[in-house]
This record gives structure tokens, C-alpha cells and sequence, in this order.
């Protein structure tokens, strides 16, 4: 997920991040991210559906760290694809992808006489992962919701409103900043977090005070003063878009990219980071859009730079944290009370280096930032919103996924949806796809109903003739 090869480029340089800890403080988490890492990074098997008892307890584990280091964590899930089906190509190529490694599997097991022995080594997640570690918040009494489409800009907007950290293995937390010089945004790299509490020999403040043992847990932060930081708004969302994203890819690169490629003085790397090297650090040479966006441009006939220009400024809208985080954290049960409480120094308060300047996120000159806003706003309209007219009671049970919005892409996202891959057991008759056939069917025609009975179907732009396409 995110900017391709991003990840590697960046953790090339140790000075793109600083250690950190973890202790005494909120913890924004993308849940998507953290489902497939943590059942990753626990080595399970994906066969036969998944092992959702270990999976349960590897999360446990992270969770019982996190009471121990009096973390307080905040689980945030993504709702339906966007409106726009964005993304269908990227899920298109993702599912070809994974049915390319379950047929290598298959094929790998027809030459094996031992199948005792077998380790088919298949990185699919399993489809019931979300819910599974839903279930578990539930029992634990964690915080946690679901945003009405995906979650990546609320996730960011929650952690700069409560002022903490927030964790991901999603590269494109990597590209978001804050607009506002006075606000701070401290991203965590999911796979830095360590599952070993370890105790300060001097207890902090707040320890001490409840006399309570001081645990932390060691992380890596991006460091705000690190190489990387030096791209500055908007040039680094384009940046971003040349280099591909889940949504843009392939828009053509002036040939001085080419020249920068096989000068790099990091040779000894992949072409592919050589390439983001070279996007880089021509970038980084420009602090507004007008030359380099000319120059991308001048690559393509007359007839296709309108579409490519509003490609490209459509591209950096969705890096654009325009919309505040505090009604995702009135959803969530903070008061604004409780949030001045959270607020207050303590003793992994973010540190002041973690606060932009006026040269640190936008530079000291940049294009107006709210001219991309506008088709973010556009979007977010309230009579296109899903939740629009919707009972109380209904918006409530998907904010806390007692509804499924994976069930309602199908009528909510235009130009249709891909379900992910699943390995089940090739003996069984029916596929989890199969089995809940009947239910998605059911819900679709009671959303249906409600929707023409409301008179709002026109957000139904999934369906056409009153099918759902």
C-alpha cells in the first residue's frame, strides 16, 4: 500500500528517522495496516482460511504492552473505497498479483510427495483478519471506529488534533504534514514498534506521582530534521505522484530524470531507488508547481494536458489534510475536556524539533495550499456522503462495524469493486465469497429500500437500473 519502493529509500538513510518512546501517551493506529502487519510479522500460516487463535493472541500481546507502557491506543478503520473507484486498477493488479501466487503454490504442491513437510509461504492476508481483531478491541475495551471511506487522511488529522503519535507500514503517512506551523505530526513506522517493554531506571513525572513502575516501549519516529523533510508542500505530493501511488502512476518524467538516474551516487542500489533518488532530488529543486508541472506537461500532446494537469492536482488534493480531527475524536468519546487532558505536557510530550516552522512544511515560498483543497471538499459534501439522511442508529452500528462496509462497495463505489483473495481449503465445497453471498444480497436490498425510501439514491452510484453493476 502507498508509494512503491518509498519504504526502502527512505530507512536507506538512518538519519531520516530518530529514536523514540513510547510511554504515557495516545497512539493513533491505522487498523487495516496493523491487522496484515501483525499477522505477518507472527509468521502464520494463510492456509485453510487463516489461524485467527494465534492471530488473537500475537495481537493480545501488543495490546497487553501497550497497558504495561500506559499507551492508549486508537484504532482507526477504513469504511467503503472512495466514490470515484480510484483505485480499482491498483485492485485489480494487487488480486492478479495474489492469484499469481496461489497458482505457483498449487503448482509447487503437485511436486511434493511429502505434503507433511509443506510450507507454501503464501503473504495473503486472511479475509476475516478485520473482524477478527474488531472482535478483540471489543473484549479488550479498546477505543476504536470506522471512517465512512478509507481512513488514511481522518487517521492523520486525529493524531495532529490529539497531538500524538500515530503508526503505520502504510508509505503514504510518510508524504502527509500539517498546514497549521503550530501543529505537530509524529509518524511511527508500524514494524519499528518492539514488543519489549523495558523500564526507566529514574521513573517520569506521571510514574512517580502514581508511584507507579515507568515501562516503555523503544520506536522510531520520522525525524523532522532528516534529509526527507527537506521536500517541502506542495512538491512533496508530486513528488509522490511521479514516483507512483496507488492511484497515479506512469505520468511521464522529463528526460533530465534519466541523466539523474545514472549519475546517482547510490549505484550500488536497485534502478528502482535510483529512480526515486532522481525524482527526489529534481524536486527538490523547484518551491512551487508552475515550472515543473510546465515541464511535465510539455511531455504530452495539447489534447491530454487537461486531464493530466487535473490528474496531477487531483493527486496532491488527496495529501491535503484540510478537514479537522475533532469530530472523529467526538466520535471516538473525547470530550474536549478529556482532550486538553491529553494535551498537556507528559513525559513523551512530542518534542518541540517535531513542530513545523515556516520553513520546515511549506517553505518559506509555496503556492496558496487551499487551491488543491477544493475537490476534497467537493467530495465531501454532505448530500453525496453515505451517511447522508441516514438514522442515527445505522450510522452508529458502521462506525462500530456491526456493518460490514466491505458489503456496501458494491453499491457505494463506481465502476465496481474487486473482493481480495482468499486460501482456503481446495476440499471445501463452497468459498467464504460463496457463503456470504445470501447476506450480501439481503443487505443489499435492505440499503436499497432505505435509500429509496429516503429519496436519496442518487448516492447509490454502484448501481445502474436498479442492479448493482
Amino acid at each position: 500500500m502507498g508509494i512503491r519502493g518509498l519504504w526502502t529509500y527512505i530507512q536507506s538513510n538512518s538519519e531520516n528517522f530518530s529514536s523514540y518512546e513510547l510511554h504515557n501517551q495516545p497512539l493513533v493506529i491505522d487498523a487495516e495496516n496493523f491487522a496484515s502487519l501483525c499477522y505477518r510479522q507472527a509468521a502464520l500460516r494463510c492456509e485453510y482460511g487463516g489461524e485467527y487463535l494465534a492471530f488473537k493472541c500475537y495481537v493480545q500481546l501488543f495490546l497487553k504492552q501497550f497497558r504495561i507502557c500506559r499507551v492508549n491506543p486508537i484504532f482507526v478503520f477504513d469504511g467503503c473505497h472512495s466514490k470515484e473507484g480510484s483505485k480499482l486498477d491498483t485492485l485489480l493488479k494487487r488480486n492478479i498479483d495474489q492469484f499469481n501466487k496461489l497458482s505457483s503454490a498449487l503448482r509447487n504442491i503437485k511436486s511434493i510427495s511429502n505434503l507433511d513437510s509443506l510450507d507454501l509461504k503464501i503473504d495473503i492476508t486472511p479475509r476475516l483478519c478485520r473482524h477478527v481483531l474488531v472482535e478483540i478491541l471489543r473484549e479488550s475495551s479498546v477505543r476504536y471506529i470506522a471512517c465512512e471511506r478509507e481512513a488514511d487522511i481522518s487517521i492523520a488529522k486525529l493524531a495532529i488534533y490529539l497531538q500524538c503519535p500515530i503508526t503505520s507500514g502504510d508509505s503514504d503517512f510518510l508524504i502527509y504534514r500539517p498546514i497549521d506551523d503550530n501543529q505537530v505530526y509524529s509518524f511511527i513506522p508500524l514494524s519499528s514498534i518492539l514488543l519489549d517493554c523495558k523500564q526507566r531506571p529514574l521513573p517520569c513525572s506521571v510514574c512517580k506521582l502514581d508511584g507507579a513502575p515507568c515501562f516503555f516501549i523503544s520506536c522510531k519516529v520520522l525525524n523532522n530534521s532528516g534529509p526527507f523533510y527537506k521536500l517541502k508542500y506542495p512538491m512533496l505530493p508530486l513528488f509522490a505522484i511521479l514516483v507512483g501511488n496507488d492511484i497515479t502512476s506512469n505520468i511521464h518524467l522529463p528526460a533530465i530524470i534519466d541523466s539523474l538516474i545514472h549519475t546517482s551516487d547510490l549505484q550500488n542500489t536497485s534502478y528502482y531507488q535510483r529512480r526515486i533518488h532522481a525524482i527526489f532530488n529534481w524536486v527538490l529543486q523547484f518551491c512551487d508547481m508552475k515550472q515543473p508541472l510546465s515541464l511535465i506537461l510539455s511531455l504530452y500532446s495539447q489534447n491530454e494536458r487537461d486531464d493530466i494537469e487535473e490528474t496531477i492536482r487531483s493527486g496532491i488534493s488527496d495529501y491535503f489534510l484540510n478537514i479537522s480531527g475533532e469530530n472523529l475524536a467526538h466520535a471516538l468519546g473525547f470530550s474536549n475536556k478529556h482532550y486538553v487532558s491529553l494535551s498537556v505536557p507528559s513525559s513523551s510530550k512530542l518534542e518541540k524539533s517535531n513542530i513545523q516552522n515556516s520553513t520546515t512544511s511549506w517553505g518559506s515560498c509555496f503556492e496558496d495550499p487551499f487551491k488543491f483543497s477544493k475537490p476534497i471538499f467537493e467530495r465531501n459534501n454532505d448530500k453525496v456522503s453515505i451517511f447522508h439522511h441516514w438514522p442515527k442508529e445505522l450510522i452508529k452500528r458502521f462506525k462500530s462495524l456491526e456493518l460490514i462496509p466491505s458489503f456496501l462497495d458494491y453499491m457505494y463505489v463506481r465502476n465496481g469493486v474487486v473482493p481480495r483473495q482468499v486460501v482456503e481449503d481446495i476440499k471445501s465445497p463452497n468459498s467464504i465469497n460463496e457463503c456470504m453471498s445470501k447476506m450480501r444480497s439481503i443487505l443489499n436490498g435492505l440499503i436499497y429500500g432505505l435509500e429509496n425510501h429516503l429519496g436519496t439514491n442518487e448516492k447509490l452510484c454502484g448501481m445502474e437500473n436498479e442492479c448493482v453493476t
